[in-house]
């Protein structure tokens, strides 16, 4: 393995470490579905990835069409990564460390008032040069977007017309 590649791997697993200790424990039902690995095919970088999903309440069909809910199950993934970026930060000689975290719940949704398609809920992407920055940026994320979307649905009272 080449120093970069262990580099690579050695930082994703502080960023994981960091993302299960703080918010792993906040999103419903996750489990790790590939561990820190590298991403030999690139050359560059690790990648582990989490899967999630949100349940959805029983309820009768007529509100589960109205708000806009098809699959009993919301599924989610959630990639975090660490690698050098090759074409610079700011820059092209600004090569730096950079760590992401990505997520994105999707299933069947309503898209218009007779339309359905198979999309996505919510998604975030966060592109950070530090690990407290990401994961400070995805914690701010998890309490103003996610939770809100999640008890939206908990709840029955999402509505397909609106953003999360």
């Amino acid at each position: 393995m080449k120093r970069e590649q262990i580099q690579d791997l050695s930082t994703l697993k502080a960023l994981n470490k960091a993302f299960t200790g703080e918010c792993l424990s906040q999103l419903p039902d996750c489990t790790v579905y590939q561990s820190c690995l590298s991403n030999g095919h690139l050359a560059y970088g690790a990648t582990a990835i989490y899967v999630s999903e949100i349940k959805v309440p029983a309820m009768p069909a007529a509100k589960a069409k109205k708000i806009g809910l098809k699959d009993k199950t919301i599924q989610g993934m959630i990639w975090l990564e660490s690698d050098i970026n090759p074409n610079g930060v700011t820059c092209k000689e600004d090569k730096a460390r950079t760590y992401t975290i990505h997520v994105e719940f999707k299933g069947t949704r309503k898209y218009t008032q007779r339309k359905w398609e198979h999309g996505t809920f919510i998604k975030y992407y966060a592109y950070a040069l530090t690990i407290e920055q990401a994961i400070k940026e995805f914690k701010c994320w998890l309490q103003y977007s996610f939770k809100p979307f999640q008890q939206a649905i908990e709840t029955g009272t999402y509505n397909w017309k609106n953003k999360y």
